[in-house]
């Protein structure tokens, strides 16, 4: 292997926002991707400094509430800090206190099967119950071309597939590769933006 491809990834976030830590807030973050990595990086993790950038912001990503019904996994999830993304567990978190916040990828697990390079799809049909909240806006430039993906246009045998699979398990099966067993060398760019206030439905 060559020293160049011990660098495959790359990722960074920048807040364009000053968030006040007596407040709560939600995150909405788009591209989902094959797997949300600019998502995990940069909120669950300090790999990008997410307390020096947001000092007094207790993030939690979200995801599945399904992965909680996985042993070992459950546990690995919640060790990293993740929370299910059920509306329980939403105001359970943001009524905590002051500081403490939401991370939701807003396409959800189904928006997975449209993550290619250049492809930049938001799938919202049925998930608009977090914009009852003001959000602020997170892009995370990159995230789509970490993954190739096979073809699977709707209708197609492994689309069919795909969704038979999300509909029973609420996962998708995404038939993704990289640059030969890792992900394809990108830089991914996270932007936090300036709140929105959206208007209550």
């Amino acid at each position: 292997m060559e020293e160049e491809d011990l660098n495959l990834q790359e990722t960074r976030v920048i807040g364009n926002a000053d968030l006040d830590p007596s407040k709560s807030y939600v995150f909405g973050y788009h591209p989902h991707g094959v797997i949300s990595v600019g998502a995990w990086t940069n909120f669950a993790t300090e790999a990008n400094n997410f307390s020096k950038l947001f000092p007094g912001i207790n993030c939690r990503l979200l995801t599945l509430a399904s992965n909680f019904n996985i042993p070992l996994y459950r546990d690995y999830l919640m060790a990293q800090g993740l929370a299910s993304v059920s509306r329980q567990s939403c105001e359970n978190i943001l009524n905590k206190g002051p500081g403490n916040s939401i991370m939701i990828v807003v396409g959800g697990a189904g928006e997975s099967l449209n993550a290619r390079p250049g492809v930049y799809d938001l799938v919202l049909k049925k998930r608009l119950g977090f914009i009852k909240l003001a959000i602020l806006p997170v892009f995370s430039f990159g995230e789509n071309d970490i993954w190739e993906q096979a073809d699977n246009p709707a209708g197609s045998k492994i689309w069919k597939f795909q969704k038979s699979v999300q509909k029973l398990s609420g996962w998708t099966f995404p038939l993704f590769h990289g640059h030969e067993y890792a992900p394809n060398r990108v830089k991914e760019l996270t932007l936090a933006g300036t709140i929105m206030l959206l208007p209550y439905w």
